[in-house]
């Protein structure tokens, strides 16, 4: 079975990656930048250079997938999204869920895990409003996070 790990550059997926080869799994490794840590040479790794931004790579790398973990997110820490603003951010990580989640739907994938960071938790101020909160990108009265 095949599994794609995005953002396996990083040090959870890259973490993860190595967990599910370990465990006989073969994976494709997606990410905007090259691994450093060596798993492209593993030949039940099948590494991708992609941009989570364009739709239809994310969706090409969903073909003949089992099993996706979405880990990548864009961070200002990031050297490649350090220009970026907190609006910018915010909406780059919201469409690559989006396309994500769609590209796991187009391709019959059976199961999705997915994962945020603090700085995804909330939209920046004047953002768009949740279900859960009240003024936009804060959350509203009793609601737990």
């Amino acid at each position: 079975m095949l599994d794609l790990v995005t953002g396996s550059s990083g040090l959870l997926g890259s973490c993860l990656v190595e967990r599910l080869r370990a465990h006989g799994r073969r994976v494709r490794a997606l990410d905007l930048v090259p691994p450093a840590n060596g798993h492209s040479a593993d030949p039940g790794v099948e590494v991708v250079e992609a941009d989570l931004r364009d739709r239809g790579a994310v969706t090409e790398a969903c073909r003949d997938v089992e099993v996706v973990y979405h880990l990548a997110a864009g961070q200002r820490m990031k050297p490649q999204f350090a220009a970026l603003t907190e609006r910018e951010i915010y909406a780059m990580n919201v469409a690559t869920v989006e396309h994500v989640v769609a590209g796991a739907l187009a391709t019959g994938v059976r199961k999705l895990v997915a994962r945020t960071i603090p700085s995804a938790r909330s939209a920046p101020t004047g953002g768009a409003r949740s279900r859960r909160s009240g003024a936009a990108g804060k959350p509203s009265s009793g609601a737990s996070t």
